[in-house]
């Protein structure tokens, strides 16, 4: 959960990677991309070596490879597009950064954001179609996007992040 509850100078780590809703949603097809790159390489090394060897195959080779590059193309795209649930956060005040681990389409991944874009850290109730409370927890940047954080994010959590995200906006200001 946290390292120090009250203490905006140490590291926060919210949730903790390998349970809850979104670990179970994992594909788990980030080795996807390496193998259609590895089905791609020999005709990439026969056109490169032997050129006039490209001519003697069938005309199956380059629909080969279009159809590997479409496919290694469709899944990196999605990879970048379709961004997933925030497995943990970890929020840095010495180096001024949130480094949030996701799940993607096909593989986890990190991303980190400056303490300074945090324009609040909240936890709120939401309702769901039955009417039943559920708290969230969720960053929302000044750019006005919002990222739902871990399910353990406290309350005191959020309230030290954005006093990490207030100092880090101080020490941006001339």
């Amino acid at each position: 959960m946290t390292a120090k509850a009250y203490d905006a100078t140490a590291i926060i780590v919210v949730g903790d990677g390998a349970t809850g809703e979104a670990a179970a949603t994992y594909a788990g097809g980030h080795a996807l991309v390496p193998v259609l790159i590895g089905l791609a390489a020999p005709a990439i090394v026969i056109s490169v070596v032997d050129q006039q060897g490209l001519l003697r195959v069938s005309t199956m080779l380059p629909i080969y490879l279009a159809v590997l590059f479409v496919a290694a193309a469709t899944v990196f795209i999605l990879n970048v597009l379709i961004r997933g649930a925030v497995l943990s956060a970890e929020f840095d005040p010495k180096g001024s950064v949130a480094r949030l681990t996701r799940t993607g389409f096909l593989a986890v991944r990190q991303e980190e954001i400056p303490l300074a874009r945090i324009a609040l850290a909240e936890v709120g109730t939401l309702y769901d179609r039955d009417g039943y409370p559920r708290d969230v927890a969720r960053l929302i940047l000044e750019s006005g996007e919002v990222i739902a954080l871990p399910a353990d994010t406290t309350e005191t959590d959020s309230a030290v992040i954005n006093q990490m995200a207030r100092r880090a906006k101080r020490r941006q200001t001339p």
